[in-house]
């Protein structure tokens, strides 16, 4: 007697998206969070065959999925709800979150589709009281604005493009002048020729450079940057990696949301000066699911940055 098995066949979509993603298991997280974008939700199947398509057991892609709070796992004929998350970290709190997050309640008490929960620092503070509807930022959300946020209402941004009397800019130094997503705008203001320099001078040149120029950590430590990738660049054991960590979960922590959106080749550039003087030949960065258009800005920027020039 025969048996056969009938394996189920594969979503096409989910094909296509592993296999964009070199079917690498350190993709999954950023392919879950592309299938909700798209879907609304995980559902239990579609989870499955990714970690099929990815080599990895099933258990595994649950426990990334249900770990993170921006995912969000569901049957596919549950009908899920927009998530509306009020900011309640301590900006927020002084602003008047409280009362943004009463009005935020009752303004979709009688709306139906709409699920509100709290959320600590959305790394928002410069438009405090925040709040996140699904994926986008909004802010600030007065009492009296709430209402409006299930409306399409997403408040205005800061602009950045005016320095303050007195500011003396170098990071910011292009802001307001370069268009973010146009890597054309970037190099006509200069991008990418500190990389250049670098290039034609041996790495060892640029170490000396970083560490002439007393330049420090952007964190609490302040750590000399020069002698960090000194460090690194004198340890033997390959590979190396770049990480950049463009989380800031730390409560009133905003400044690389603000690189990012102002000047993303800029963060660019300094990584990969950062990988040639230390050896590294990957880089990575860590950036929080609460900045969803900010990693987007990135994605574009990445690809722009890969292309030939001219």
């Amino acid at each position: 007697m025969m048996y056969t098995h009938a394996f189920k066949t594969l979503d096409p979509a989910l094909e296509e998206l592993a296999s964009k993603h070199h079917n690498h298991p350190e993709a999954l997280v950023e392919i879950l969070a592309v299938l909700q974008a798209e879907r609304g939700s995980l559902t239990p199947e579609t989870i499955t065959e990714i970690a099929r398509l990815l080599n990895i057991p099933a258990e595994r892609a649950f426990g990334v999925a249900s770990f993170y709070s921006m995912l969000r796992i569901s049957p596919a004929a549950v009908k899920q709800p927009k998530i509306l998350r009020v900011c309640d970290g301590p900006v927020c709190w002084l602003c008047g979150g409280d009362d943004s997050r009463k009005s935020v309640d009752d303004a979709v008490k009688d709306a139906s589709g709409w699920q509100v929960e709290r959320t600590s620092c959305l790394g928002l503070c410069d438009r405090a009281p925040a709040a996140l509807v699904d994926t986008e930022q909004a802010g600030p959300v007065d009492a009296e604005q709430a209402s409006k946020l299930i409306d399409g209402w997403r408040g205005e941004k800061t602009n950045y493009s005016t320095s303050r009397p007195g500011e003396v800019r170098v990071m910011l130094a292009q802001v307001g002048k370069i268009d973010p997503d146009s890597i054309t705008s970037a190099l006509e203001h200069g991008a990418y020729r500190a990389l250049a320099k670098a290039l034609n001078e041996t790495p060892e040149d640029t170490l000396k450079v970083v560490e002439a120029s007393g330049l420090c950590g952007r964190g609490g430590a302040g750590f000399p940057v020069g002698r960090k990738w000194r460090f690194v660049a004198q340890a033997q054991r390959t590979p190396k990696y770049v990480i950049c960590n463009a989380d800031e979960s730390e409560p009133l922590i905003f400044k690389d949301r603000v690189l990012i959106d102002t000047n993303p080749h800029q963060m660019l550039e300094g990584m990969a000066i950062a990988g040639y003087a230390t050896g590294a030949n990957e880089a990575f960065i860590y950036i929080r699911g609460e900045y969803q258009s900010q990693a987007t800005r990135l994605e574009l920027a990445i690809q722009q940055a890969k292309r030939p020039a001219g």
